[in-house]
């Protein structure tokens, strides 16, 4: 469906729209940088009625690190996740996130990616509104001779890798990649290569963009802010609310490497 990251059928002839004023963004910054998208009118609800669940007023959440000097400046997804109650949340906070830090994205080199995020990787890499950052990253696995290269091919879930030693695609070490290996858990190609999101950096291009919704939300919290006693009674401190609130749902949905939904 063309426009899938602003637009996800519902159900029939029903649609979302992930954009203002309906929706705002919220950046999460400081030990971590993240984003969350949030549905205004169920947020100010959740102020004054504790019923709110966190799924009804939290579309989506994402976090990313710093690749530094490698991954071609890619940030890494390491937390995302979208809420049950919002059909495609979860790939629209990729887009947001590579909008908003104006960088590509790849995934989680650290420790793994869910079968939930490779199958959203994998959506990216198929899609005209992602494109791939250069030729590719040189994927390595660190090794008692040092670097290990590994070119990977084909798509998710057929992967192959080819072992290039410690000869790497490009002599540069700007697009050097390191393959997850679950904190040093992992140790064959053929086990990492199944917890790889992407093996390449994407950058969106597509119409979906964050400042409108962060403007959104500094809007809202005016609002809220202008007449507390009216729409936060019980004085939440508001950034609290909403990054514990992100916090919960990346942990309801996150079950280890093996979530799928």
């Amino acid at each position: 469906m063309k426009l899938y990251s602003i637009l996800f059928e519902q159900a029939e002839k029903e649609f979302i729209s992930y954009t203002p004023p309906k929706f705002a963004l919220y950046v999460q910054e400081g030990y971590a940088n993240g984003l969350v998208l949030i549905n205004c009118n169920k947020f100010l609800q959740s102020l004054k009625n504790t019923d709110i669940s966190i799924n009804d007023y939290i579309a989506g959440m994402i976090m990313v690190e710093d690749s530094y000097d490698g991954c071609l400046g890619a940030k890494q997804v390491t937390n995302v996740a979208g809420s049950p109650s919002y059909k495609g949340a979860g790939i629209t906070m990729y887009a947001l996130a590579s909008d908003y830090f104006g960088s590509p994205l790849t995934s989680d080199r650290g420790h793994s990616s869910s079968v939930a995020a490779i199958e959203t990787w994998t959506k990216i890499e198929n899609s005209s509104e992602w494109k791939k950052v250069g030729q590719g990253l040189d994927n390595y696995r660190d090794s008692d001779l040092g670097k290990n290269y590994f070119k990977i091919s084909g798509t998710h879930p057929n992967r192959k890798a080819l072992n290039l030693g410690n000869t790497p695609a490009t002599p540069e070490e700007i697009d050097d990649c390191p393959l997850p290996t679950k904190q040093g858990s992992v140790l064959t190609i053929n086990d990492t290569i199944k917890i790889l999101g992407t093996a390449d950096a994407y950058k969106y291009n597509g119409p979906l963009k964050a400042k409108p919704l962060i403007d959104r939300w500094e809007s809202l919290k005016d609002q809220i802010n202008s007449d507390p006693e009216k729409h936060n009674p019980d004085k939440f401190d508001l950034d609290e609310q909403i990054e514990d609130a992100a916090t919960w749902l990346f942990n309801s949905r996150y079950k280890g490497s093996e979530t799928t939904r």
